[in-house]
């Protein structure tokens, strides 16, 4: 969605004219996630944009925030990612989840907060005077979450047990694909990311024909997920 913090490639485009793109599509898409890294912003903005006519036709927008895991992949060393996804009336309950979150550079944890990421960006570029929204970038290209961490707050919040869906790539670059080697050292911690997510994104019907054998709560659809 334009206005994301990382891989905005919209251009001059605007949330009503993408949503208005996607209520054009043929076939009809319905339903779509608006993802944004750290945050809720791009799916605030993209409801109201949403409530004021954009993209008529579609009947749902829900936040989809992307997170990074501190967990490299061997292919290209890129930090797996990993999508939390909620109703849209559990968005401020999903700030204050991911608010709980916590990332620590120079022995100083930094929420996964606006606060928290503006203030990590300007300590990692190391300039107290960097703008808001340049620190605000930098800070979520930072933030990295433990897999321990991330799995006993879901497993320990009553919130995110109830209304959170756990995503996460299964492909090779950045998902959990990419944590396969030769010598199999990481495919216990593979399994146990896995295991975490209900949902698995994956063009591969090997991959989810295994994961749905594996992990029976993994969700499976035949129709496309649009995330914006």
């Amino acid at each position: 969605m334009p206005g994301t913090l990382r891989n905005n490639q919209f251009g001059a485009t605007t949330i009503a004219q993408a949503l208005d793109d996607l209520a054009a599509c043929d076939p009809a898409i319905a339903v779509v996630g608006i993802t944004d890294y750290c945050t809720t912003a791009s799916f605030r903005a993209a409801w109201q944009a949403w409530q004021a006519g954009g993209g008529a036709g579609i009947a749902l927008l829900f936040p989809n925030v992307e997170l990074r895991l501190d967990v490299p992949t061997a292919k290209k060393g890129l930090p797996l990612n990993l999508h939390l996804i909620c109703a849209p009336d559990q968005v401020d309950e999903l700030d204050e989840f991911l608010a709980l979150l916590q990332f620590s550079y120079e022995d100083r944890p930094y929420a996964c907060s606006h606060k928290g990421l503006v203030s990590l960006g300007r300590a990692y570029k190391a300039s107290a005077h960097l703008d808001e929204e340049a620190s605000l970038r930098v800070g979520a290209e930072q933030f990295k979450v433990t897999f321990e961490t991330l799995r006993e707050s879901l497993q320990s919040n009553r919130w995110a047990r109830e209304h959170c869906l756990v995503g996460i790539a299964g492909g090779a670059d950045d998902g959990s694909s990419g944590l396969r080697t030769d010598d199999n050292a990481f495919s216990s911690r593979r399994q146990s990311i896995e295991r975490l997510a209900h949902i698995i994104f994956s063009s591969s019907s090997q991959q989810l024909s295994v994961a749905m054998k594996k992990y029976p709560r993994v969700a499976r659809t035949r129709y496309p997920l649009v995330a914006m």
